[in-house]
């Protein structure tokens, strides 16, 4: 009894344990919470689709000074389909509410956190031109106009930015200036974004940020500017060093001009050197995983032209221009899940990133890759691919224990129902003795196959005179 007498009296006099606040409790709540908190920062969230908003919003203003992290979420939805209920406000006045907190100089805050859904029916929230926030080390804005100009006012203090957008009227120049006025920037990330020339819109008139003369050293670990242009990438590149880079995801879209680069030259010499490679495909993207020294995870997507007749020769092109670089390869794992029964992985693959990794000693793959890749490497031409390779991995996915669709390079199907299941296993089985053996008459015999009992089914005593050792593992990939 004691004990308890004791914890409500540190509670209460402990004025760290009611800086905590939320406009959506009651105003009593919020009163008792702004008193016993005294002079301490304040941690508020606030909800812009919470009812009688206004008037709790004016019992914070007069501790504005005080706040340390800003939290604002909701959905603007909400505000606009209750224009008849007196308790919620409109959007323009939550706007110029949340607009008037950010213009005051909240010399404490070091977390501004704004994550709203704002229908595209409704007004916008755009951030002042220049923020007064000397103390911020962390922004992460969802759903709010970015003003490029807003680039400049940005503190030295911040660490970390993450920001996803509808629309960002900006450029890579405007990026570029925004992580040098950041010297102590670690992470910087832009997600779903749809980059538009500034000059797009009515009154911004800043003028295009010049490249610095030299490039730049910055202590960013994780960089990802989604949505970049091939040049763009290379602007940013060329004119930023980052010694202290963990973690790089740029996402590109491949255009349908046959004359225009797919691959950043400014990346080409790091996926040249690296010899581990994770390559992930459907039809339409391509996402390369890889590691340059010393441990820079780098993360490659590659959006690809739809797969229609008129641009078949610009995709091959493109995933020629992909694979190319991976020269020195070891270690190759390739996989493909393409959602559909009646699809066939995207031609030449396979063959493309295997035919570049000459001195490749392991490969691993899965999903609808399987079939193309057995063929290609059981190939009986004079010149058998991958002379190096000692070992391989077949992986499971969901689909291994439920398609009745074999996974050949021609795409044909058993059907489905009571009786194909044993049609999958043989074929299965045929595919991958067909490849062994045509290998080891090349003399080329591999030294480990690694199969998930999800492939396999019966007597495998073919396939272990085929193979020097031979691995059955249990454990099937959920993806």
């Amino acid at each position: 009894m004691l004990v308890c007498r004791h914890w409500f009296s540190v509670i209460h006099s402990e004025c760290r344990f009611w800086r905590f606040i939320s406009l959506a409790w009651p105003e009593t709540k919020i009163e008792e919470h702004l008193t016993r908190s005294r002079d301490t920062g304040l941690y508020l969230r606030l909800n812009v689709d919470e009812p009688h908003l206004l008037p709790k919003i004016s019992m914070i203003r007069p501790h504005l000074p005080r706040i340390q992290h800003l939290a604002v979420g909701g959905d603007f939805h909400d505000v606009l389909t209750n224009t008849t209920d007196p308790d919620f406000p409109s959007v323009d006045e939550v706007i110029d509410c949340l607009l008037e907190i950010l213009k005051n100089p909240l010399t404490r805050l070091t977390d501004l956190i704004f994550r709203v859904f704002q229908p595209v029916a409704s007004p916008k929230l755009r951030l002042p031109a220049r923020l007064d926030f000397p103390s911020l080390s962390t922004l992460n804005l969802v759903g709010c106009f970015f003003r490029s100009s807003l680039a400049d006012s940005l503190p030295n203090s911040l660490r970390n930015i993450v920001i996803e957008l509808t629309e960002l009227f900006s450029d890579v120049h405007d990026l570029l200036r925004l992580i040098i006025q950041c010297p102590n920037l670690e992470s910087l990330i832009f997600r779903w974004l749809n980059l538009k020339p500034r000059h797009l819109i009515q009154g911004d008139d800043d003028e295009t940020a010049s490249p610095p003369a030299k490039p730049v050293m910055t202590p960013l670990q994780i960089l990802e500017p989604w949505t970049l242009s091939v040049d763009d990438v290379n602007v940013l590149m060329e004119n930023l060093t980052f010694p202290h880079l963990s973690q790089l995801l740029l996402r590109i879209l491949v255009t349908e001009s046959p004359s225009s680069a797919v691959v950043p030259r400014s990346l080409i010499r790091g996926m040249t050197e690296t010899q581990d490679l994770v390559v992930d495909l459907s039809h339409s993207l391509i996402k390369c995983l890889y590691t340059r020294l010393p441990e820079t995870k780098y993360v490659l997507e590659f959006t690809l032209p739809a797969e229609i007749p008129s641009l078949h020769a610009r995709r091959i092109r493109a995933l020629t221009e992909i694979a190319r670089p991976f020269k020195n390869l070891r270690s190759l794992h390739l996989h493909a899940r393409l959602h559909s029964m009646s699809s066939s992985p995207p031609l030449g693959v396979a063959e493309l990133f295997i035919t570049e990794a000459e001195w490749l000693e392991h490969l691993s793959i899965s999903g609808d890759i399987v079939g193309p890749a057995l063929d290609f490497l059981g190939t009986t031409t004079d010149t058998t691919p991958c002379p190096h390779l000692t070992s391989l991995s077949i992986d499971a996915i969901d689909e291994d224990f439920t398609r009745a669709q074999p996974l050949g390079s021609d795409g044909a199907g058993f059907g489905s129902g009571i009786g194909t299941g044993h049609y999958m296993w043989q074929h299965r089985r045929n595919m991958i003795e067909s490849c062994l053996k045509h290998r080891m008459a090349a003399g080329l015999k591999l030294s480990k196959l690694k199969l998930d009992s999800a492939w396999m089914d019966g007597d495998v005593k073919r396939l272990k005179r085929l193979v020097d050792h031979l691995d059955i593992v249990n454990n099937w990939k959920h993806t």
